[in-house]
């Protein structure tokens, strides 16, 4: 009798124990259950969350994955970026495309996993975000995996970015890259700000003009005085 005990507690000792984040996860789920009982909140917000925390089980999970990649060595982090296809998400950016591993590694230490529900606001004021899963809405195009917005974080001038409203269609996963961090990684390889500081030029001086022909529309103003002559 006491062996068969010492076994089968053991045994669910193990069991308990293979999936640490899982098991955080569960214990989460109880405390939002516990907190939205004595709240007394309506049944419908309730579902929604407990729908949202099972859908972004897997976002959280990455985030949680991040902490024991900072165990190993730079090297094979690389090489766990590229298996992983890092280098694919970063390449729907055209400015970060065939990263050199060094750049690579160290930007995506930088990534944040991000999870939205249905018919969300995107929010990415001076950050980029490459859509991994779901859909959402921006000027009546339909974006999927792959697809990137707020890549004119770099332009430092504000009304030279282009950010229109983007709105979810359905539970949307995404990574994202913010301005802050990026600038970081340039100051540690000067090569890769040189490409970014080209891509600055570049796509502040096609917004540049995009701004000017537009503002030249506008009767009076100093762009319409300076075309006309």
């Amino acid at each position: 009798g006491f062996l068969w005990s010492f076994v089968l507690a053991s045994t669910v000792h193990v069991v308990t124990n293979m999936d640490i984040y899982t098991i955080r996860f569960h214990d989460r789920m109880d405390e939002l259950n516990l907190m939205m009982q004595n709240r007394d909140l309506d049944h419908m917000f309730r579902w929604r969350v407990r729908k949202y925390m099972h859908e972004s089980f897997h976002v959280h999970r990455q985030m949680h994955h991040q902490e024991t990649i900072q165990w190993l060595s730079v090297g094979l982090q690389g090489e766990l970026a590229v298996q992983s296809g890092l280098d694919k998400v970063f390449s729907t950016i055209w400015y970060l495309r065939d990263l050199h591993d060094d750049v690579l590694v160290e930007l995506a230490s930088h990534l944040k996993a991000l999870m939205y529900g249905p018919n969300e606001f995107v929010l990415y004021m001076s950050k980029a975000l490459v859509i991994r899963k779901g859909s959402c809405m921006q000027r009546g195009r339909i974006l999927t995996r792959d697809s990137a917005v707020g890549v004119d974080m770099i332009v430092s001038t504000d009304f030279l970015r282009d950010t229109p409203t983007t709105k979810t269609l359905t539970f949307l996963e995404a990574v994202s890259l913010s301005r802050k961090d990026l600038f970081l990684v340039c100051d540690n390889h000067p090569d890769f700000s040189r490409r970014i500081r080209r891509a600055q030029i570049k796509l502040a001086m096609w917004r540049g003009v995009i701004y000017a022909a537009r503002q030249s529309k506008v009767k009076g103003s100093k762009w319409d005085r300076l075309w006309k002559d």
